[in-house]
């Protein structure tokens, strides 16, 4: 059974070849029309679109900005900018009823950011955040398993049980916030 959302697939290549193991693929630059459009942003001037938009700071100030701004929805982190992540700005976050999306494949590719990486998962754990965790592929070849991201979190000494809770937590919301803003009434349940 499938239960997470892969919240940032690059490509309909990749976005068709998630949906083998994710609930629902939110795609950035899919053609297709089968996929939930996602616009991905580092300055968040401009229109409300019925895409899902998700803001990728690259500073604390433009974390704090994103935050606050109505149109952002989600506000994404990864190997560089999960530094910024402390307890004010999730508190921030919370506020703006957005959620937060951690990129693995950044955060692999920059092993520093593994320490940063258990420092977020405790705090997001602590206050129940919204969390949305992506491989972001672009192509079938880097898709990830959800439980391979699972295990890799337990890795840092957490129990797969609360990293599922969490990223079930951020998919359920996510899938609330796709039917709420673009109209897609239960759509994506399956019952």
């Amino acid at each position: 059974m499938k239960y997470f959302v892969e919240s940032f697939a690059r490509g309909d290549e990749a976005a068709e070849a998630s949906l083998k193991y994710y609930l629902a693929v939110v795609c950035d630059g899919c053609k297709s029309k089968g996929f939930i459009p996602r616009t991905t942003v580092n300055t968040w001037k401009g229109k409300r679109t019925k895409t899902l938009v998700f803001a990728s700071p690259s500073e604390r100030e433009a974390l704090r900005a994103a935050a606050r701004h109505r149109f952002v929805d989600v506000v994404s982190f990864g190997g560089k900018t999960l530094r910024y992540l402390d307890e004010s700005e999730v508190l921030l976050v919370l506020q703006g009823g957005k959620g937060i999306e951690i990129r693995i494949n950044e955060v692999l590719e920059r092993w520093k950011s593994l320490n940063d990486l258990k420092r977020v998962v405790n705090l997001l754990l602590n206050k129940w955040v919204p969390t949305l965790l992506t491989c972001s592929p672009s192509s079938r070849y880097e898709l990830c398993h959800p439980f391979q991201i699972i295990s890799l979190i337990a890795t840092l000494g957490y129990k797969e049980e609360d990293v599922a809770a969490l990223w079930g937590l951020g998919s359920s919301w996510l899938i609330s916030l796709i039917e709420r803003k673009m109209g897609m009434k239960k759509v994506l349940r399956s019952d």
